[in-house]
């Protein structure tokens, strides 16, 4: 067949052979899904790091039981036209003989390579491309600011075919729309001697000559290389059992660097332990000029200069963040366009996670209000609504915060209520069946329930269609009447009654506290039968959607036990509760600036306008 041809073999006989030298850069045992593509990049890079030329040989084994008549290849640097773009100056086959060709779909995105005869089933499909990019002026995660190119999602990659079509979806500006296969790669990169580069994979090679250096980088099972080219930039190392840890950043930044350095080796060690190995050998962290907090490639992650100057949480936050994609996107691969939750949402969680695992229980809850509630509550309070969690990327219209309350926001605080529901046993065990079983193969939202269920050993339909395919917002309003709870759900975002099990604390009028967790579908009643001050529904705001308790009444008829004689309580300790609970409230929200602790300068105000409700990566 034409894909058995020269170049096919010559492009399995490098990666083999770098492979081969690499010894414990192999990615972690383990992987469930045959690693079909693979790609031969050289690429040459213009002195002012604004252009790039070069040739792609890409190389995919058909799966699929009917024959693959053409190819599709993503061209994502035309969405940047003018300012930039990708032209292709020619396509041959294997063999060296021209391939007819189309640049089209949304921005001129597709590269469709018609084959000279039908790949059959299990055949494979070599295409070389021969490529010129140009790089537009702008701070984003394709472009150049000052002495920086970042070059994401910048060759021509494979696109993914589901059954008999093929994943065309458009870019998407105010997130992902990314979804590829895990492949096997060999980039070979020849820039100006004065530029330090970062890359996905780990750098086999590299050689010096003439004022110009030639760097090879291979990475296998990863789903996109990314290259970072820059000028005056600082290193700084470390390594974290077989993991070396680099980080790339302005040398006015160094404190920013170290705790970037340190937040990454911290977040893999966490991660570790609660999703499964980290999937790579090296992990680079490039800080960028750009107008984000931070983006996500395998092995590598860009962090926005706004960010890295500050070393405070918001920093740990997002390098955490950019950390958990390695395992949602990287290991666990999805459709970022037809279900965008799915990894934005893990990772925001996982965030959250970082916090708790490093700095304890109070941390985790002051990051998940921060980042999550606070944000998600101030969106919702201004009447407006998400979509389901589960909606795709053209939902949302263009519209950023809608985009960032959904699948970040909402989607991380659903993951926090499914561990409320199954337990930290079983929540975390279900995650690791996730990440093994889809490991480096595209998951869907039905493949993380499946996981789940597994893991509980119970049904969970009725959770994902309330709160994953719908968009469901729930008060809880509690009234007491003699000694008797009435807990009313008002629900909105879906139809019908939402089931949850609601955790309600009852306060007495001695101080004891105790709780009590009944199943809400429709209202029910709690008999409360004690002298009791108030009765909160869930008290850690497990649940999403602003809740109502209630004042008890301060005699219960009948409860002194002397022949039904109502027994009377003073009301002045109640009164002085609650003006402390007041006191409280209106401290930490209103006097207390968002994000700020006393005695610590760790929580601050956000530097980035955007940094709760703009892209992250």
């Amino acid at each position: 067949m034409d894909g058995l041809n020269a170049i096919g073999v010559l492009l399995t006989v490098i990666l083999a052979a770098s492979s081969a030298r690499l010894g414990g850069s192999q990615p972690a045992p383990g992987a469930r899904v045959r690693i079909t593509d693979e790609y031969l990049i050289r690429a040459w890079v213009s002195d002012d790091l604004s252009r790039v030329v070069g040739w792609v040989v890409a190389k995919r084994e058909n799966l699929s039981p009917n024959p693959l008549e053409e190819l599709h290849l993503r061209l994502y640097p035309n969405a940047f036209r003018p300012e930039g773009g990708i032209s292709i100056s020619g396509v041959t086959d294997g063999a060296g003989r021209p391939l007819e060709y189309e640049v089209t779909g949304p921005d001129e995105t597709v590269l469709v390579v018609r084959a000279a005869r039908p790949v059959g089933p299990g055949d494979v499909a070599v295409v070389n491309v021969s490529f010129s990019v140009t790089i537009p002026r702008r701070g984003d995660r394709f472009g150049r600011q000052g002495d920086v190119t970042m070059l994401g999602n910048w060759f021509p990659i494979l696109s993914v075919r589901r059954g008999t079509e093929w994943l065309d979806h458009p870019y998407f500006w105010i997130g992902e729309s990314f979804v590829s296969s895990a492949a096997n790669l060999t980039l070979t990169v020849t820039y100006p001697s004065d530029c330090e580069a970062a890359a996905t994979g780990v750098r086999v090679y590299s050689h010096d000559s003439d004022g110009l250096t030639t760097s090879r980088w291979v990475g296998e099972a990863v789903r996109d290389a990314a290259l970072v080219l820059m000028r005056g930039r600082a290193k700084m190392s470390e390594e974290l059992g077989d993991v070396v840890l680099e980080c790339y950043y302005d040398r006015s930044d160094e404190d920013g660097a170290r705790l970037a350095l340190k937040t990454a080796g911290r977040a893999i060690e966490v991660f570790e332990r609660l999703f499964g190995d980290y999937p790579y050998r090296t992990l680079e962290v490039v800080e960028v000029p750009a107008w984000f907090a931070g983006m996500e490639y395998p092995g590598l992650i860009m962090i926005g200069e706004r960010i890295m100057e500050i070393p405070n949480r918001d920093l740990e936050m997002v390098v955490a963040h950019e950390v958990a994609h390695q395992w949602w996107y990287a290991l666990v691969g999805n459709d970022q366009w037809e279900e965008p939750w799915l990894d934005e949402g893990l990772a925001t969680y996982s965030e959250c996670l970082y916090f708790e695992s490093v700095y304890g229980e109070e941390e985790y809850e002051r990051a998940f209000d921060r980042y999550v509630s606070d944000p998600l509550y101030s969106y919702l309070s201004a009447g407006r609504e998400t979509p389901p969690t589960a909606a795709s990327a053209d939902s949302f219209d263009g519209d950023e915060k809608l985009y960032v309350m959904t699948a970040y926001d909402r989607g991380a605080w659903i993951l926090r209520m499914l561990r409320y529901v199954m337990g930290d046993e079983a929540f975390f065990r279900g995650l690791r069946i996730y990440a093994s079983r889809n490991r480096f193969g595209l998951a869907t939202t039905a493949d993380l329930k499946e996981a789940m269920e597994e893991a509980w050993g119970r049904d969970l339909d009725w959770f994902f269609e309330e709160w994953v395919y719908g968009s469901a917002v729930v008060s809880y309003d509690v009234e007491v009447e003699a000694g008797i709870a009435s807990i009313t759900p008002e629900v909105s975002g879906f139809r019908g009654q939402v089931k949850m099990p609601l955790e309600v604390e009852i306060l007495w009028v001695n101080g004891s506290v105790a709780r009590e967790r009944v199943w809400v579908n429709g209202s029910v009643t709690l008999e409360i039968g004690g002298e009791c001050e108030g009765v909160v529904p869930d008290p850690e705001d497990l649940i999403l959607g602003r809740d109502s308790g209630a004042r008890c009444e301060t005699s219960i008829p009948g409860s002194s036990g002397d022949g039904g004689r109502p027994t009377t309580f003073p009301i002045w300790p109640a009164v002085l509760l609650a003006v402390v609970v007041a006191v409280a409230i209106i401290y930490a929200k209103v006097v207390r600036p968002p994000g700020f602790e006393p005695g610590s300068g760790a929580w601050q105000a956000p530097i980035l306008p955007r940094l709760d409700y703009g892209r992250r990566g």
